[in-house]
């Protein structure tokens, strides 16, 4: 039989619910604590790089993240699962803070690299003359975070809405596998569910480096393709420039 502990609340439901309402707020007090680590021009900037992708043929949608341009192309890194199947991508830019209108719309993004496997990759390549687009830059290998309990902030596009942020404080990395998959790859994990449309987008360390994309949730967690895994996805399809800090084109 299972031993409740009975406190001033004179009941175990009583105890629960305090407990339950304890970890809320200790929740809210860390999550306000890591948006502090944040500040305004980095949240606009990462806010202006993050863009809602459509893929019409399969009526999918979800989020990614403008991380380099060479010329008048520009690459956007997503989760592979909403562009699978797509004829053509669509591509939600927000350049202008707080407004909830797109500012622009290109039509015509391709998928030049994907990884149909449990990393969950995608990148995705339109061409503009636009010079004006914000872009957030993969963090170097060498500069990966350590550990867990870092502040982090992800961003995407809730339920097809202009991009949010969302500060959190990193529980760490996980090595993950698929069942009946012998194929294991990282992920950071972040507490609370990915809610729907975010997928795809952003997470970004302090200093504003892309050290993750948003695969999904599991267990009341999100997870975020680790930066290791990003790095090998682009290096085995030729852009490993895209996170080379030292060859990666300038704007």
């Amino acid at each position: 039989m299972p031993h409740f502990l009975v406190g001033r609340f004179g009941q175990a439901g009583g105890l629960a619910f305090f407990v339950a309402a304890c970890l809320v707020f200790r929740s809210e007090q860390l999550a306000a604590q890591a948006a502090a680590d944040f500040p305004d021009e980095l949240r606009a900037r990462a806010l202006a790089a993050t863009v809602r992708v459509c893929n019409p043929a399969e009526k999918k949608e979800g989020s990614g993240v403008i991380v380099g341009r060479t010329g008048s192309f520009v690459y956007v890194l997503t989760a592979h699962h909403i562009v699978t199947g797509a004829d053509g991508i669509e591509i939600f830019v927000f350049a202008r803070h707080g407004d909830p209108k797109a500012s622009k719309i290109y039509r015509d993004g391709q998928v030049v690299a994907k990884a149909a496997d449990l990393r969950d990759l995608a990148l995705i390549r339109i061409r503009t003359d636009d010079k004006m687009l914000s872009i957030l830059p993969i963090c170097p290998a060498s500069e990966t975070p350590k550990g867990d309990g870092f502040p982090a902030l992800s961003l995407g596009c809730s339920a097809g809405h202009a991009p949010t942020a969302i500060a959190h404080y990193s529980l760490g990395q996980k090595k993950v596998r698929q069942k009946a998959d012998p194929e294991m790859a990282y992920f950071w994990e972040t507490p609370g569910m990915v809610a729907k449309g975010r997928s795809g987008g952003p997470l970004i360390d302090q200093r504003g480096f892309v050290i993750g994309i948003c695969s999904g949730t599991s267990d009341g967690k999100g997870y975020f393709t680790h930066t290791h895994e990003i790095h090998r996805f682009l290096k085995q399809n030729a852009f490993d420039w895209l996170a080379d800090k030292d060859t990666r084109p300038q704007r």
